[in-house]
């Protein structure tokens, strides 16, 4: 048996006749059609708008022609052009004024690109991009309070800043669950860089890829967000350890004022890059600008080790300046190297007596001016003494052609090759350096 229902709505001032079926159930879900069509209408004009302005932030934007923006999804409540509101930041409550309120085009997104509707005011519910003061700092999450003629602004200061504490607590929560969860896996050292990343995904990829055999950074610690005046405090660490890793690699964050006046004032090098692998080129670059830059101020103190051989016939000037043409039989010769000779002593309780005969102030082969010689290289040299006993030594008198001459090394020049010159030095150097160490008795 079917059955004819007649349905009347006035508020829409329609009929509608539905044919039911009970046994078959015709008829149901037209039914339910019809009820779910008229709905919005019949509720629409029963909707009554509260005051209160129920706002969330939902992120920070920077927008070519407007500045900065904030995406907002306002929940309840009407917001104004000229409205007075407070944004929660982690330095504390800031109070703005609302310049524009944009939307986007019907069936577009906040973040779509283009032209936007700018209204006077909007009602709940809805996505709006605001446009106002002071946003750069603004909390994703937190609150936007509207400040109403005759409210208590301090009031609603203090309220802002109960919730700035609570998302403050929150978030070091959750990123500390986050951090242990899904990063357990990265791996710190003592002396390392700092890497700051936008995800944990990205973050992960970056240690990697500094982590490969190719490149081998090691990591001294890493965050997840913008680069703030704590992480630049945290990575500074470096600049009284090791130099060369006081950086902290920033991809795809915000590097705030503050942090950047701090990194520029202790000397902390902050590296921004749009790639991974320019990051990665960038930091290379710079290391080498240090090395460089350290070589240049310690180039005097370090002495490469050489033996050079004096060549019978060949001493055009015996004494101050001495010049000869030598054989270099091992390490390496470069101009400013201070050169001594040991000679047996007559006093058989002393081994050797060393003879510094100053440093080699010019260097020339058949090809013209050199900087150094290697090993097996004939080279004609001119050695300057710099203190009276030195320009008082003379060739045949105080040692000969018998005689060996050696770079004077001392711990201090020995420190020095390790540290900024072990990139020039070889093996058979080094060893060198371990056999002239026993003869000048260095520890």
């Amino acid at each position: 048996m079917a059955s004819t229902l007649l349905l009347t709505m006035k508020t829409i001032r329609r009929k509608k006749w539905l044919t039911l079926s009970r046994p078959v159930l015709k008829g149901v879900p037209d039914l339910l059609l019809l009820l779910v069509r008229w709905l919005p209408d019949i509720i629409t004009d029963k909707l009554a708008y509260d005051d209160t302005v129920e706002c969330t932030v939902l992120e920070v934007n920077e927008h070519k022609d407007l500045g900065t923006t904030v995406d907002v999804v306002l929940i309840n409540g009407v917001l104004r052009q000229g409205d007075q509101v407070i944004v929660c930041t982690k330095q504390g409550p800031v109070t703005t004024i609302i310049r524009d309120l944009l939307t986007p085009h019907p069936m577009k997104e906040l973040k779509a690109k283009g032209a936007y509707k700018h209204h006077k005011e909007v009602r709940a519910a809805q996505g709006v991009k605001i446009v106002a003061r002071g946003l750069q700092y603004a909390m994703a999450g937190t609150s936007l309070i509207v400040v109403k003629p005759g409210d208590d602004l301090r009031q609603a200061e203090a309220a802002a800043m109960q919730e700035i504490d609570m998302a403050i607590r929150t978030t070091d929560e959750n990123e500390k669950g986050t951090k242990t969860q899904e990063v357990s896996s990265i791996k710190t050292c003592k002396e390392g860089i700092y890497v700051q990343a936008s995800s944990v995904g990205t973050l992960e990829a970056i240690i990697a890829h500094l982590k490969s055999s190719s490149v081998d950074i090691p990591v001294y610690a890493w965050n997840l967000g913008p680069v703030y005046k704590q992480d630049v405090m945290k990575a500074s660490a470096m600049l009284k350890r090791k130099e060369e890793y006081a950086v902290i690699l920033a991809f795809d964050v915000k590097v705030m004022p503050e942090a950047s006046a701090l990194a520029a004032e202790s000397g902390l090098k902050i590296i921004t890059a749009d790639t991974v692998y320019r990051l990665v080129n960038i930091y290379t670059e710079h290391i080498k600008g240090l090395k460089e830059a350290k070589k240049m101020q310690f180039a005097a103190e370090a002495v490469f080790p050489c033996t050079l051989k004096i060549l019978p016939n060949r001493v055009y000037h015996s004494k101050d300046p001495i010049v000869c043409d030598v054989e270099v039989v091992e390490g390496v010769v470069k101009v400013g190297t201070p050169i001594c000779v040991f000679t047996p002593s007559k006093d058989k309780s002393k081994n050797i007596i060393v003879h510094s005969l100053g440093r080699i102030s010019s260097m020339q082969t058949s090809n013209g001016n050199q900087i150094f010689s290697a090993r097996n290289g004939v080279v004609a040299i001119k050695i300057s003494g710099d203190s009276p006993q030195e320009k008082s030594r003379s060739y045949g008198w105080h040692f000969d052609s018998s005689n060996e001459l050696v770079s004077e090394i001392s711990r201090r020049s020995i420190d020095v090759l390790k540290e900024c010159f072990r990139d020039e030095m070889r093996a058979e150097n080094w060893q060198l350096i371990s056999r002239l160490k026993t003869q000048f008795k260095i520890a």
